[in-house]
């Protein structure tokens, strides 16, 4: 399918997102954010400067597994309490 092929070559790399240039994260469900996002540097950074700046962030089914090692500004779990 050209369209589909198309679309994921034009694919937005996380590395490359900066919270700056949107009002929001949303992380869909699914395996995927679970194993692939739960231990990347770059996603938890992504996840720590959205609640730093106040913004919302949103995590659906499986989503909330890649708040394992995100901290708050003081260094505590993110999830800590909640």
């Amino acid at each position: 399918d050209p369209a589909a092929q198309q679309a994921l070559a034009n694919t937005v790399k996380l590395d490359s997102v900066r919270q700056e240039d949107f009002d929001t994260v949303f992380y869909p469900g699914g395996h995927g954010p679970l194993w692939d996002l739960a231990e990347s540097q770059t996603s938890i950074a992504l996840i720590e400067a959205f609640t730093r700046a106040g913004k919302p962030t949103c995590f659906v089914c499986h989503a909330p597994g890649v708040l394992r090692h995100v901290k708050t500004a003081s260094g505590e779990p993110l999830v800590k309490g909640r």
